[in-house]
């Protein structure tokens, strides 16, 4: 089985499709981009690394956001 085969069976059975994800929106990472909950719950963490590659976000890093409001790099998931 190829990679691409691999990743395609990966995306149907757990998680977005490519196109879906092409549709997420996307922006620049800087300190102001992603603000904490306001009710206070886990905000002294809230985003400040990708939910997917764990690396902490640097000012100017291409970011996608899900609906949930969970951030990643734009680069960190394959399509």
């Amino acid at each position: 089985e190829s990679l691409e085969e691999f990743r395609a069976t990966i995306n149907a059975e757990l998680g977005l499709s490519g196109i879906a994800i092409d549709l997420l929106r996307t922006s620049i990472y800087s300190s102001s981009t992603i603000q904490p909950p306001t009710d206070g719950s886990e905000a002294s963490s809230w985003q400040t690394e990708c939910c997917i590659c764990m690396e902490e976000y640097k000012e100017g890093d291409h970011i996608t956001s899900l609906p949930c409001k969970h951030y990643f790099h734009s680069g960190a998931c394959p399509r």
